[in-house]
C-alpha cells in the first residue's frame, strides 16, 4: 500500500525549501507561482548568471546600471509604464564595506559602503517594482544576511521583507540557497555562527497600505 494519491510513475518530484542550486530553486518558483513559465524583468542581470545554463529562460527585459549584457536601466527609476510588468527578479549587491576607502559608488553595481546606502537602495528600488509590477504580480528577491563590523544586521528582515510589506507586497515564500563553498578563517575568539545561506524571498504584489 502507499500513501500517495497517485501512482508512484505519476508523482510528481517535491519542490522543498532549500536546496545547493540556485537555478533549481528559481526554477521551483516559476513552476509554482509564475504561470507563463518566463520571468519579466531582471533589473540586476549582469552576466546572467542565473540563465547560463539554459534550464531558465532569459527574461524579456535585461537591464543592469552597469550592464555586460543586456541594456542600461537603475533598478530605482526603471523605463516603463506604470502596472505593466508581470513579473520580476531582483538580485541586488549585498556586501558592505565601512571602510571609507572603497568605492561605494552604484555605477559599479557591487557593493556599499554603509548598511544606510544598502538599505536606502533597496527602498528605492522596491518602490519602484511597486509602481511598474501588475497587481497579483510575482516579485523575487535573492538577498543575504550581514556582518557588519561585529554586528549581525538581519538584512532579509530589515531591508526586504519589512520594507516589502510596507509598500504593498505580500511575501508568500522564501527559499533558502546553501553555498557549497566553506571560507574557513578563523579567529580566536568567535562572535558569532559562521552564515553560509542566502535567500529567496517570494512575494506577489497586493494593495498598498494605508498609513
Amino acid at each position: 500500500m502507499t500513501n500517495s494519491l497517485f501512482p508512484s510513475s505519476e508523482t510528481k518530484p517535491l519542490i522543498r525549501s532549500y536546496s545547493f542550486d540556485q537555478v533549481s530553486i528559481i526554477r521551483s518558483i516559476i513552476e509554482l507561482y509564475i504561470p507563463a513559465g518566463r520571468i519579466d524583468l531582471d533589473p540586476c542581470y549582469n552576466r546572467g548568471g542565473f540563465y547560463k545554463s539554459g534550464e531558465i529562460k532569459l527574461p524579456f527585459y535585461k537591464l543592469d546600471i552597469n550592464p555586460i549584457y543586456g541594456a542600461v536601466g537603475d533598478s530605482r527609476n526603471l523605463p516603463f509604464q506604470n502596472e505593466t510588468i508581470g513579473s520580476t527578479i531582483f538580485d541586488p549587491p549585498f556586501l558592505t564595506y565601512p571602510d571609507k576607502k572603497k568605492s561605494c559608488k552604484m555605477t559599479l553595481f557591487g557593493s556599499f559602503r554603509t548598511y544606510k546606502d544598502l538599505h536606502e537602495m533597496y527602498y528605492s528600488s522596491f518602490q519602484e517594482f511597486y509602481r511598474i509590477m501588475l497587481p497579483a504580480s510575482i516579485l523575487i528577491v535573492k538577498c543575504q544576511d550581514s556582518t557588519i563590523g561585529s554586528n549581525f544586521v538581519s538584512v532579509v528582515t530589515k531591508s526586504v521583507i519589512n520594507p516589502c510589506e510596507e509598500l504593498g507586497f505580500r511575501q508568500i515564500d522564501m527559499f533558502i540557497l546553501l553555498s557549497k563553498q566553506r571560507i574557513e578563517n578563523r579567529t580566536k575568539t568567535q562572535r558569532m555562527s559562521r552564515k553560509y545561506h542566502s535567500y529567496f524571498v517570494v512575494f506577489r504584489k497586493g494593495k498598498r497600505k494605508c498609513h
